[in-house]
C-alpha cells in the first residue's frame, strides 16, 4: 500500500522538490535528512554523467521534482527536470531514472500516482506569483486517493 510522505525541498544547485512513495514498513529512511542524503546519492551520478548535456544547467528558472520509491526493493528516483519555468509558461521537461547503478532508460517511465503529483505541482507553479514563491511555498494538497492506495 504506497503512502506518499510529507514532501520537502532542498537545494542542489537548483531546487529539488522531493516526494517519497512507500509504506511505513518499507526499508527507506524515516528522517528528511537521511531521505535527502539518499536522493542526492542516487541523482548525483546521473547529473554528473549528463552534466555535459546540461542536466544541472537548467537555468535560473529551472527546478527538479524527485520521486523516491522502491524498485524491486531497491531505492530509485524518478527525476523530472523542468526548464524555462516563467510564471505561467509551458515548461520543457526532461526525465531521468536513477538508481544505485547510475541513470538508465526505464521500460516504464512512471506510475499514475507520480503523474498526478507532477500535474498538481505544475498547476500550483502556474498559479503562483513567482517561481521563488512556488518553490518556497507549501506543496499542493494531494487527493486522498494518493495517500493510501492499493498500488
Amino acid at each position: 500500500m504506497p503512502i506518499i510522505r510529507e514532501p520537502f525541498v532542498f537545494n542542489l544547485g537548483q531546487p529539488v522538490i522531493c516526494y517519497v512513495l512507500g509504506a511505513p514498513e518499507d526499508d527507506l529512511p524515516k528522517s528528511q535528512d537521511k531521505l535527502r542524503q539518499l536522493i542526492q546519492e542516487l541523482i548525483l551520478p546521473a547529473t554528473k554523467e549528463a552534466n555535459s548535456g546540461g542536466l544541472l544547467n537548467i537555468g535560473e528558472l529551472g527546478y527538479f521534482v524527485a520521486i523516491l520509491w522502491l524498485d524491486d526493493g531497491r531505492p530509485a528516483v524518478d527525476l523530472w527536470c523542468f526548464f524555462s519555468t516563467e510564471s505561467s509558461a509551458n515548461p520543457d521537461v526532461n526525465f531521468t531514472y536513477c538508481n544505485e547503478y547510475g541513470s538508465e532508460p526505464a521500460a516504464t517511465v512512471t506510475c499514475g500516482d507520480s503523474l498526478i503529483i507532477l500535474g498538481m505541482e505544475e498547476l500550483q507553479r502556474r498559479t503562483s506569483i513567482s517561481l521563488d514563491k512556488y518553490i518556497k511555498g507549501p506543496r499542493p494538497m494531494l487527493p486522498d486517493l494518493l495517500l493510501a492506495t492499493d498500488g
